[in-house]
């Protein structure tokens, strides 16, 4: 459940918690998916088209917004990679209040699957949002945008705030009947610093580095911490199999990549509680 993640809260109906300890990469059914940072992610069910607008989660902001102060927004979201979840739409967003809808931890929906929003949350707005039909179901989507403050909210709710006529399906797999839409999110961000000093100048990606990408035979791995420290490497494909587990003990390391398939592989890199995640791809 989402509460699990610290001051966050449902919105909306049951959003799902995934973290890296138990049930990333596959993400609760969700498909393989890492984090895009840190060791978890929301997963929101918004479709196909739910006349409510579907889960949602939400937060208290750190302090209220200025009046006539800009503030920049950035989160990502991934399409989930299942079957049943055959389509992606657009109009995914945030949107800002004055007061929390957060629904009690210990209150149990029985009566449908998503508890139906209030007028104010279904009407055809949001103060950021995508035009963009998210479908990548490999790589995260930035959704980012800004906007002046006109009231001193208090929350973010990242969700679904449109009704039907203004959303745009789109099919993964035309032939197959399904069309769920359901995502992850990750790395939400609310301030007055622009995107990209915040996003790009100062990205840090942790303290690995593997190399070459793409790699043919062997793919390096460099560690830049004490080499008293314990590390894991786990190796999985792109359904989520795990092909490797190892520990290594030095600052660096090189893992026999020749016997798999060429294609996108997944290292899972676990040091001293922390988890770190790199793409590469194995090549001819």
């Amino acid at each position: 459940m989402i509460y699990r993640a610290t001051g966050w809260n449902s919105w909306n109906s049951s959003p799902d918690l995934a973290n890296i300890c138990c049930n990333v990469p596959d993400g609760l059914g969700c498909g393989y998916q890492y984090p895009a940072t840190g060791g978890s992610y929301a997963i929101l069910n918004l479709g196909p088209l739910l006349l409510n607008g579907g889960e949602a989660i939400g937060i208290e902001l750190s302090q209220p917004l200025i009046i006539g102060q800009k503030y920049y927004v950035n989160f990502k979201a991934n399409l989930c990679n299942n079957p049943s979840c055959n389509c992606g739409l657009d109009k995914l967003g945030a949107l800002f209040t004055t007061y929390s809808r957060a629904i009690d931890s210990s209150v149990i929906i029985s009566t449908c699957p998503f508890s139906p929003f209030d007028s104010m949350f279904v009407k055809n707005f949001a103060h950021v949002y995508s035009n963009q039909i998210i479908i990548d179901t490999l790589n995260w989507t930035t959704i980012s945008g800004s906007f002046i403050a006109d009231s001193t909210y208090q929350y973010v709710t990242i969700g679904l705030f449109f009704d039907n006529s203004h959303i745009t399906l789109q099919k993964v797999d035309p032939g197959n009947p399904n069309c769920g839409a359901v995502y992850t999110i990750d790395d939400v961000y609310v301030g007055v610093d622009s995107l990209t000093s915040i996003n790009e100048g100062n990205r840090y990606d942790g303290p690995f580095k593997i190399f070459p990408n793409p790699a043919k035979d062997n793919i390096n791995i460099s560690c830049e911490i004490s080499s008293k420290e314990e590390i894991r490497i786990e190796l999985y494909n792109i359904i989520g199999k795990q092909l490797l587990s190892q520990d290594i003990i030095k600052q660096t390391a090189s893992i026999d990549i020749s016997m798999f398939p060429d294609g996108l592989y997944f290292l899972n890199i676990i040091s001293h509680e922390r988890n770190f995640q790199k793409k590469f791809i194995k090549i001819k």
